[in-house]
């Protein structure tokens, strides 16, 4: 007789994030219930505890595990040996880094069903200020976040964009007294949805890459434009590549990149790495790349973002240039009229004092000025003076 898979449920989330009473809340469950016996792995103790009574009526059985270095794959099958589990539900202690439960050789047939974090919404806040590394470990895998206690205060879109640039594939629920909330994500985009052409400015582009993500259907057949880094992919071919941004993750030296696919005939002479402004039509299509339908691109123009800005910046460095020359070019030819001018007026308004930059400019006037050959023009032109009687 062939043996059947043995379903894993990772559980993980900080101290009292309400890992017991999700897990209790589910083994009794009656859509939960299976024939077979259910392993209960504990590796931490919270101010919340099992009736193992309780328990044994949903036949599942605990086991603990307080050492970190015991949680290894000869724990493992020695406790498959001892139980002969038909689910296994391992409550994780996530200090001991959720990294080395992927990297432990589990006994055969078990197989990682899914992976839970649970988040308490009161002190997530105080947990990403302090242990931010850790939580993102932990939810970079996860296949359900939960985030319970969440009160009317809470920045909930803000604790959903947390995870989705991290895990994209993450499901995030959020739970209050009564149960699940629904519908807390109408607030309104930082940009006109409205627009004949959407324009993501740079502060917003993790903003909109969560939400479309997330809300396909209100992005398709609408026109956006932003500004993104080329990336290219075997995966893809000539004619797509991945305009997109390096988003960080948990600290300056933990950023991945995050993008949409995007077709245009004109990509594959696009330099990798080089930043675009990218005008593109969405569409809803299944991609490879994605495992399934997905934001698909369509660019009906790129332009090279960096002959933009160097094109800009140059032309403001030769404004510049171009107003200390013609100071200094007045100067140098006396072309400020004095009192003997007949278009000399009097002004008594006292001068308000020169900014840094105003000062730096004369200072180069005046070096220009020593250069410049000053030549009078032909007496013919103007005339001798008339002599006075």
């Amino acid at each position: 007789m062939m043996k059947r898979d043995v379903p894993v449920y990772l559980i993980t989330g900080f101290l009292e994030s309400g890992k017991t009473q999700f897990l209790d809340f589910t083994i009794h469950q009656s859509y939960f219930q299976i024939p077979d016996k259910t392993l209960l792995i504990l590796c931490e103790e919270g101010e919340e505890e099992y009736d193992e009574e309780s328990l044994k009526k949903m036949n599942t059985v605990i086991e603990i595990i307080e050492d970190p270095e015991d949680f290894n794959a000869d724990t493992l099958q020695m406790l498959n040996k001892k139980h002969q589990p038909g689910r296994v539900l391992v409550e994780y202690n996530p200090l001991w880094s959720v990294d080395k439960f992927y990297q432990t050789d589990m006994p055969r047939y078990w197989d990682l069903a899914q992976h839970i974090v649970t988040v308490d919404a009161s002190t997530f806040q105080i947990y990403m200020n302090n242990m931010k590394s850790l939580f993102m470990e932990m939810i970079r895998n996860a296949d359900l976040v939960i985030f319970n206690r969440c009160q009317d205060e809470h920045p909930l879109a803000n604790f959903r964009r947390s995870v989705k640039v991290v895990n994209s594939r993450a499901e995030v629920v959020f739970e209050n007294e009564e149960g699940e909330i629904d519908d807390i994500f109408q607030d309104e985009m930082p940009y006109d949805m409205n627009a004949d052409i959407i324009d993501i400015e740079d502060i917003d582009y993790g903003i909109w890459y969560v939400d479309m993500m997330d809300n396909l259907d209100k992005y398709v057949d609408k026109t956006v434009r932003f500004k993104g880094q080329v990336l290219k992919s075997r995966e893809l071919n000539a004619g797509f590549f991945v305009p997109g941004r390096m988003a960080m993750t948990c600290c300056a030296d933990d950023t991945q990149f995050i993008g949409y696919i995007c077709k245009n005939p004109a990509a594959k002479r696009l330099r990798i790495g080089s930043w675009v402004t990218v005008t593109a039509k969405v569409k809803d299509e299944f991609m490879e790349v994605y495992n399934g339908r997905g934001p698909v691109l369509y660019a009906t123009e790129i332009e090279a973002a960096e002959i933009t800005l160097l094109y800009n910046f140059y032309k403001e460095e030769l404004k510049r240039e171009l107003e200390a020359f013609l100071v200094a070019f007045r100067c140098g030819n006396d072309l400020y009229p004095d009192e003997t001018a007949r278009c000399y007026k009097e002004n008594d308004v006292e001068a308000p004092e020169r900014t840094d930059e105003e000062k730096r400019m004369l200072k180069k006037a005046a070096w220009y000025s020593n250069f410049m050959d000053k030549r009078k023009p032909p007496t013919a032109l103007i005339g001798e003076p008339e002599e006075e009687d």
